[in-house]
């Protein structure tokens, strides 16, 4: 029997999200949240429960039915979503199935199906009106995003001149979760400064946000692939001749156990390899925007940056995933530098792949302090603080223009943006200082504890 009505359930939240979808674009007049409340409300009738498996036994389940059936009480109110896993369990262990059981159970799965999608649904929602503005009379198809922590969907937009776009679209790192397990919190706009920064430096793809609460904020990055060739670090890793060599030249060459390389030697490798050269300068770029930024799962995570190879052009950094720190406490301070000199901290570069080990670890103090100084004297940093400045001023536009769905926590959400934009300008001003005043003997004492 219950496989029986697996098997239809199977087929109705498979036809479901089709139906759901299209209704979503076209009515305007509800949100599909709010479609879906209503009809829990027509379903969770204690009554009809009552009549199926009477009354005793439905008072048993100590259900709050209350709070289940309430139209006004939103689908992704934790109480009314544990409320309804209580029900589920309930039915499916029901032994003596009566008549009008088959109907119940398909009514409850179909609205738990549906409570579900409404987060796919308001992304989807929200993400084409958005697109749909920024590429008028486009045709705009998506599929949803298989991978990653963060619900998401891949976006494919087709102008009517045939000009083709991609990209990639997640909830911000405290939304929902491509699990739900957990309720959405209030974006961080510490991560939508980051992005923004990253864009203007050019070692981050174009981004846009979109937003219909302060805890459904959505980034759509642009595929990497559309400024060059581009290669995620993993790749190089797991093709080493062919990848990884246009990447990282004669650094390829060093031993996997770093107590059997000789180093001096390498370093006279280096100095005649433009290929190699270039490869560490990227990867202190990154390091270095890391610290200052104070993200995390970057250098040591293969998937989340890779290299963009443009026409005639040496290949540059692009980093398209990161974490931002927990830590309260933004600012950098003299143990962070340490981990800089210790060459891992936090970081654990030390069980990074053996080429970035090498730039940022086993090379000497001396020269990864001249490779950061270039960095952020010469290189893709070294107009920062105006970068930032240009990226708060994008993020506080954004804010502003959707004040009228975060009145209740504008002020909040504009204080943390001052304060992300402050401890980032604070961070760089420090990192360029300690760099600048740094002395061969100062790393005797160093420490790296906090990376």
């Amino acid at each position: 029997m219950r496989s029986k009505l697996l098997k239809y359930l199977t087929v109705a939240v498979l036809l479901a999200p089709v139906v759901g979808v299209a209704a979503d674009f076209n009515d305007n007049t509800e949100t599909p949240g709010k479609r879906i409340a209503q009809r829990g409300a027509e379903v969770f009738q204690v009554e009809k429960f009552n009549r199926v498996f009477g009354a005793p036994i439905v008072e048993g389940w100590g259900i709050d039915w209350s709070i289940l059936g309430d139209a006004d009480i939103p689908v992704t109110d934790p109480t009314k979503r544990n409320n309804l896993r209580m029900l589920l369990s309930k039915i499916e262990q029901v032994e003596q199935r009566p008549e009008g059981y088959a109907n119940i159970f398909l009514e409850v799965h179909d609205v738990s199906g549906a409570m579900k999608r409404v987060h796919k649904s308001r992304l989807s929602e929200v993400v084409h009106d958005y697109f749909s503005d920024l590429f008028p009379s486009s045709t705009i198809t998506s599929q949803m995003k298989m991978n990653g922590v963060q619900m998401g969907e891949i976006l494919f937009i087709e102008e009517p001149n045939g000009s083709k776009h991609k990209f990639y679209v997640k909830t911000h790192s405290k939304g929902t979760l491509s699990s739900q397990s957990t309720a959405a919190k209030r974006v961080n706009v510490g991560e939508l400064l980051i992005y923004k920064i990253m864009e203007k430096l050019g070692i981050g793809c174009e981004v846009h946000f979109c937003s219909r609460s302060p805890e459904d904020v959505y980034i759509a990055t642009r595929d990497a692939h559309a400024s060059g060739v581009f290669h995620l670090f993993e790749q190089a890793i797991k093709d080493e001749e062919g990848v990884g060599s246009k990447l990282w030249g004669d650094l390829g060459a060093l031993n996997r156990s770093p107590r059997e390389n000789d180093w001096d030697r390498v370093e006279a490798s280096l100095a005649t390899d433009i290929v190699a050269q270039n490869f560490v300068e990227q990867i202190a770029t990154v390091d270095v925007l890391s610290r200052i930024l104070r993200m995390h799962d970057l250098l040591n995570n293969a998937d989340n940056f890779g290299f963009v190879g443009r026409h005639l052009q040496a290949f540059t950094a692009c980093i398209i995933d990161f974490r931002l720190s927990d830590d309260d406490q933004m600012r950098l301070n003299q143990n962070h530098f340490g981990g800089f000199l210790e060459g891992n901290g936090m970081f654990r570069y030390e069980n990074a792949h053996r080429t970035t080990a090498f730039c940022l670890r086993h090379r000497s103090e001396e020269q990864r302090v001249k490779a950061a100084m270039k960095v952020l004297e010469e290189g893709m940093l070294k107009d920062f603080s105006a970068v930032i400045e240009s990226a708060y001023d994008d993020v506080r536009g954004f804010l502003e223009e959707h004040k009228n769905e975060m009145t209740d926590c504008m002020p909040v959400l504009l204080d943390s943006l001052e304060t992300m934009r402050l401890n980032f300008d604070y961070n760089y001003e420090f990192f360029l200082g300690c760099l600048r005043n740094w002395t061969p003997d100062q790393s005797h004492g160093a420490s790296g504890s906090s990376g």
